[in-house]
């Protein structure tokens, strides 16, 4: 065996411990969990990013009459309409279906418009989170066939 096969190894191994990690630990959200709350855009949102090793896209917004500030991040980003968010303007009349993690922090679920556009649906963020172990899984099996490869081609 190679360096290189062990070096490949070790990946395999690493990325199938990060698959099973993420697969327990994605964290289901029940919608009778959540506090619908209708209110009016503070103003536009602001889009950031978590600093570190790795980045994280964020959106967070305040409504008028709320102190708490609401984040959409992971999946809840990853599900939304971006597009049709950015063009939010101040005063803008929303519904949103949040869980209040901490003193002054909601994070998003589900976000519409009070005329019935949704920017967000729960249950795309459903399918995002239940899918997210899938990635490195993805790479797990790719380490998996240049194993095999490398394998035939020195048998062979």
């Amino acid at each position: 065996m190679t360096d290189t096969d062990k070096w490949l190894l070790g990946m395999l191994l690493i990325l199938l411990l990060a698959s099973t990690y993420t697969y327990n630990s994605s964290n289901s959200v029940r919608r009778y969990e959540l506090t619908v709350i209708h209110g009016v855009l503070k103003d536009v949102p602001k889009f950031g990013s978590t600093g570190g090793d790795f980045v994280y896209p964020n959106v967070k917004f305040s409504l008028n009459g709320f102190k708490e500030l609401f984040v959409l991040r992971q999946c809840s980003y990853e599900s939304l309409d971006v597009v049709k968010l950015s063009k939010l303007i101040k005063g803008d009349s929303l519904k949103i279906e949040a869980s209040k993690v901490a003193d002054g922090l909601y994070y998003v679920f589900e976000l519409s418009l009070t005329n019935g556009y949704s920017l967000l649906d729960f249950e795309d963020y459903g399918v995002c989170n239940s899918n997210r172990w899938k990635k490195p899984f993805f790479f797990a099996v790719l380490v998996c066939v240049v194993l095999v490869v490398r394998k035939m081609k020195k048998t062979g």
